[in-house]
């Protein structure tokens, strides 16, 4: 799925785009009801929205709470992708003996940790710097009047929702609970949009909106920041899959 296609579809699959500052209410108006079919594809940028008055250039990029390695990324997505194939070839096995109903069902073993989080989610964001590129790569290809903007769309692929804990306070954890990612943030002023596309449980997702001005980061510092008093949940995610054969009537 295109970067695009998997932006309509978390929107479609939300209650809605989440606004931290009612300031920020009437570009996402504009969005919801003249841009929302005005969302193209495009490389590098991966996609852009065209308004009224601008062009935002829109680059995604996924990370998760798994300690990376260099050659292979995510563990946690390496152990992902080897329980699929897991469960392929035990379903395929139960098949080939006339096992009519199969189920199946693993534990991950991949821990995670706030420390990898915000290590991944401020390496990804240092790659993704990249807005005079795009915008003449933009430009080169489409003439336009308009103003050009950029916008980071930043998705959290963990398998389960992060979530930390301190005393009786639970607390998803999202990217503008990092006072490191919000510093670094704010040394970018050529990033004009932030968009944050968060997985519930189940089929449940969540997209969150802020425009990148200081205003809304010192007010965003000021708000909940993940410190060493909080205790981050390592969950176990647990997977379960089912494959059934009907027979020929």
């Amino acid at each position: 799925m295109s970067e695009a296609k998997k932006f309509v579809s978390f929107w479609n699959a939300s209650e809605g785009i989440n606004l931290f500052f009612e300031t920020d209410k009437s570009i996402i108006e504009e969005l919801t009801i003249k841009s929302y079919n005005k969302i193209y594809e495009f490389e590098r940028p991966d996609f852009f929205i065209e308004f009224d008055s601008m062009i935002m250039l829109v680059e995604h990029f996924s990370f998760d709470s798994a300690k990376r390695i260099k050659k292979g990324g995510s563990l946690l997505k390496i152990e992902e992708s080897q329980k699929e194939k897991e469960y392929r070839a035990y379903v395929d096995g139960q098949h080939s003996k006339g096992v009519k109903d199969v189920s199946y069902s693993a534990t991950y073993k991949t821990e995670i940790s706030f420390e990898n989080y915000e290590s991944n989610l401020l390496k990804s964001f240092n790659e993704h710097l990249k807005f005079e590129e795009y915008k003449n790569n933009f430009t080169r290809q489409i003439k336009t009047d308009k103003l050009i903007e950029y916008a980071i769309c930043i998705e959290n692929t963990s398998i389960l929702p992060d979530t930390v804990y301190k005393g009786l306070e639970k607390l998803a954890v999202l990217p503008i609970n990092s006072l490191k990612f919000l510093e670094f943030l704010s040394l970018h002023s050529e990033i004009n949009h932030v968009f944050l596309l968060q997985r519930g449980n189940m089929t449940k997702r969540h997209i969150f909106y802020f425009s990148n001005i200081e205003e809304n980061i010192e007010k965003l510092k000021n708000g909940k920041i993940i410190d060493e008093s909080y205790i981050f949940i390592d969950w176990k995610p647990h997977t379960l899959g089912f494959s059934s054969i009907i027979p020929k009537g």
